[in-house]
């Protein structure tokens, strides 16, 4: 079992005027925090490797036995949140 509290996406970048979904606006207003709970993380385990809402859904979906992975979740390039917080 694990537990994710995220945040919703953190402020647009105004500069371009575009949300923090476009890789190419991407700055530190974008960020937003996310704690994983589960006693199979190590305590005080902090991971500084950029992740998306195709994350979450791919951890989501490896922890339930989804075989076929939803969307950009699938991708190669989504990154891994159970491998991450070794779950």
């Amino acid at each position: 079992m694990a537990i994710f509290v995220t945040w919703n996406q953190g402020t647009p970048a105004k500069a371009l005027g575009e949300g923090c979904t476009n890789p190419a606006s991407l700055s530190k207003d974008c960020h937003v925090p996310l704690l994983v709970i589960s006693p199979y993380v190590p305590a005080g385990r902090h991971v500084t490797t950029r992740f998306s809402h195709y994350s979450l859904l791919k951890a989501t979906e490896t922890l339930l036995g989804v075989r076929q992975l939803l969307g950009h979740a699938a991708d190669r390039r989504t990154g891994d949140l159970v491998k991450a917080f070794g779950l």
